[in-house]
């Protein structure tokens, strides 16, 4: 069923008996509609209609033949309403006329809702002045529907009261409301009387007209006799179809047609009984060149030659179909109104192509507009990833960013002792050194976001973060501090391609002033200038493997500011208790460095560095490689255990951290 039913049955419920009723209906049927409507042009099971049905009897205590019957006078009104007004009040000048041109009707609705399962109608006068009405339908429980609209229609278009009564009502048990079987349709008659005979026109008209005018007046009709043998037809007809008579009989209406609608047993006198029915008939044809040739029509009786006319028109979409089918324009009359109707749905044709061409580009476009959206947000996290959020977001709307000072931060140094020797290995080969800084840096990355300090950049083996800036914190230090230790723990985990032992870092760092800024328009980057920066780099020369150098100024400050030293947000420890932190004065740094420093270490009560699960798989960043490791790395070249071999010292005065190595 489609959602048309549905719907005037809702309307029915709420206008009588109000929306709360409605939603009980559909709860207790178990209808899901998730707060929504049935949708008109939306096919509906038709057990949705059986539960509808069986539910509403049963909340408004009614009968189940009176609420369906209830039912039929208020769809006609609904249909009113919905728009085919017009096409019903010119149905028929009487109710025998309404009732003979329904199936016509359904006819016409098949291309608007098409798959419509439609009953059939067939309604006789009787000697009485009454009328037999014949309901074909694969759904005959749902008679008493067509009772209340047939009441309806009577009283609404022709101002009558009738009574119906059904002459061979089947058994509830023999006939389902629904049927989900074979569409096989059964029949129930109902007898209609009113207080005044129906007017019937019984006038018969000569028409004086030759065969071969008529043939050519309407070149596509059929006459047949009582044994069904064909005895005239038109001629665009007889050129399609090509029947081959022989000498001994003439060819018979079932062997080159098969009926299509009406269901019915063919015959003669049963197509007198469907007199005013639309017959839509298909040819027989066996040919493999063209497709059958469907032919929609009125059977007219013709009582001069005891026979019957079928009047028809071909039923073609659009010029490649009738191509297909052997037709042209020229064999449809200009009479008849299949031939606009072609061209019309011809000119459709291209439109709805348009349609279908403007859907699919601006799906097409939507799909580009997703993409870009995802490339935008790729393209933003990549930005964010080597610039600061702020400073990033003003280079992207092309604002300037002005070089900032600040008073006070933390600056951390860190390289890879015996790195140098390691690249210059003959037996290890340079894939294996970027693998493991890959690795190294990744978790060292990871390592800057759990304690809330930037990294600046990667200039070979040395790694430089910045705690206090870009925003500025209060605890710079102790998050710079918890990052060395992290970093320590870390180092441990990643092996070196040589002799596959761990790796040795040695990490400096210092407190002060420094001023920041993004240098450069091609691959521009965020850069520390300062003192400060050549003094951390220096305190990271001057320290040892596994150990963390921390400079005089920033112990001096850390004590006089009294910031805790903890890398858990939940303890609170001060620097200068020996009972979680040990300093070691650094008695082997290099006379040109005139401050002191202290490599600082932790106590057995001190909290653990802020790190992540070392057991847990660690991403492999940015940096792809084929899994097998390639022939002469750590797996397939003999172990060797180079020599450190102590950093270069650094030139005094260098400021920009990028030049800190020779």
């Amino acid at each position: 069923q489609y959602g048309f039913v549905h719907c005037a049955w809702a309307d029915m419920v709420i206008t009588n008996h109000g929306a709360d009723m409605w939603q009980r209906i559909l709860k207790d049927s178990g209808i899901e509609l998730g707060g929504g409507n049935f949708l008109i042009h939306k096919m509906y099971s038709d057990e949705d209609t059986n539960k509808l049905m069986l539910t509403t009897s049963r909340l408004l205590s009614m009968d189940l033949a009176t609420c369906m019957e209830s039912y039929g006078g208020f769809f006609y009104k609904y249909c009113l309403e919905s728009g085919y007004d017009r096409v019903l009040k010119v149905l028929g000048n009487n109710l025998l006329d309404f009732l003979c041109n329904l199936d016509a009707l359904h006819d016409h609705f098949d291309s608007a809702y098409p798959g419509m399962r439609a009953p059939s109608f067939r309604c006789n006068p009787t000697e009485s002045g009454g009328l037999l009405l014949h309901y074909y339908s694969e759904r005959t429980g749902l008679y008493p529907m067509v009772i209340g609209i047939v009441k309806s229609v009577a009283k609404g278009l022709f101002d009558t009261d009738v009574i119906i009564e059904p002459l061979n009502k089947l058994k509830a048990e023999d006939v389902p409301l629904v049927c989900s079987g074979p569409k096989t349709k059964r029949c129930v008659t109902l007898s209609i009387r009113e207080e005044s005979p129906l007017g019937l026109s019984t006038r018969k008209r000569n028409l004086p007209l030759s065969v071969k005018t008529f043939c050519k007046a309407f070149p596509f009709h059929v006459m047949f006799n009582r044994s069904l043998e064909i005895i005239q037809a038109g001629l665009s007809l007889l050129r399609i179809l090509q029947p081959r008579a022989s000498d001994e009989r003439k060819p018979h209406f079932c062997d080159i047609f098969s009926v299509v609608r009406p269901i019915m047993d063919f015959g003669f006198n049963a197509v007198l009984g469907h007199i005013n029915t639309v017959f839509v008939v298909e040819t027989r044809d066996t040919s493999t060149e063209r497709k059958s040739l469907r032919l929609k029509g009125q059977m007219i009786f013709v009582p001069e030659s005891d026979a019957i006319l079928f009047l028809c028109s071909p039923r073609v979409s659009n010029v490649d179909d009738m191509k297909t089918r052997g037709l042209s324009l020229s064999d449809i009359p200009v009479h008849d109104s299949t031939r606009d109707l072609i061209l019309v749905t011809q000119a459709r044709k291209h439109e709805r192509e348009l349609v279908e061409k403007l859907e699919e580009t601006s799906d097409n476009l939507k799909k580009l507009q997703t993409r870009l959206q995802d490339d935008k947000q790729r393209t933003d996290e990549l930005l964010h990833s080597i610039l600061p959020s702020n400073v990033a977001d003003k280079l992207r709307l092309n604002q300037p960013v002005e070089a900032e000072k600040f008073d006070l931060v933390s600056i951390l140094f860190s390289d890879i002792v015996g790195f140098t020797a390691m690249c210059g290995d003959e037996k290890v080969v340079p894939i294996d050194i970027v693998r493991m800084l890959n690795r190294l840096y990744t978790q060292f990355d990871m390592l800057s976001s759990l304690n809330s300090v930037y990294k600046v950049e990667t200039i070979g083996d040395a790694y430089m973060v910045v705690g206090g800036l870009p925003t500025p914190s209060d605890r710079h230090a102790d998050n710079v501090v918890s990052m060395a230790f992290g970093m320590i723990l870390v180092s441990k985990t990643v092996l070196s391609p040589v002799n596959g032992d761990s790796i040795q870092i040695r990490i400096g760092v210092h407190s002060g002033p420094c001023v920041a800024g993004v240098v450069g328009q091609k691959m521009p980057r965020y850069c520390l200038f300062g003192n400060s920066v050549t003094i951390a780099s220096k305190m990271e020369s001057c320290s040892r493997p596994g150990k963390v150098n921390i400079s005089e100024h920033a112990k001096r400050w850390r004590i006089a500011n009294g910031r805790s030293c903890v890398f858990n947000i939940l303890c609170y420890s001060h620097l200068t208790n020996p009972d979680c932190y040990c300093f070691e004065e650094n008695t082997t740094q290099s006379d040109q460095v005139p401050w002191k420093s202290f490599f600082i270490s932790q106590t057995t009560c001190s909290p653990r560095p802020l790190t992540m699960d070392l057991s847990l798989p660690v991403p492999r960043g940015m940096f792809r490689t084929p899994n097998p490791t390639p022939p002469g790395s750590l797996q397939t070249t003999p172990c060797a255990s180079p020599k450190d071999i102590p950093s270069p010292a650094f030139t005094p005065g260098y400021t920009n951290h990028s030049q800190r190595k020779v």
